[in-house]
């Protein structure tokens, strides 16, 4: 069985702003053992993962889909 938890980046680990939500690493180290960790945002995979990086937080997400590599409706 797989264990997986799904993130959004802007709202749940970071804020509007782009600071990191209060403990949110701690958070991603702690499930990361146990858990496939994956994020979805509609912010291009270019400035996604630019910020994940500057948190120190890319190296926890091992799934993601971002806004320029889904179709429009």
């Amino acid at each position: 069985m797989i264990k997986a938890v799904v993130f959004d980046l802007y709202g749940t680990l970071i804020d509007s702003e782009r600071v990191l939500a209060p403990n949110a690493k701690e958070l991603l180290q702690s499930l990361s053992p146990d858990y496939l960790l994956g994020l979805s945002t509609t912010s291009s995979r270019w400035s996604a993962e630019s910020i994940l990086k500057n948190f120190g937080l890319l190296e926890f997400i091992k799934a993601s889909t971002c806004g320029d590599e889904v179709s429009q409706l």
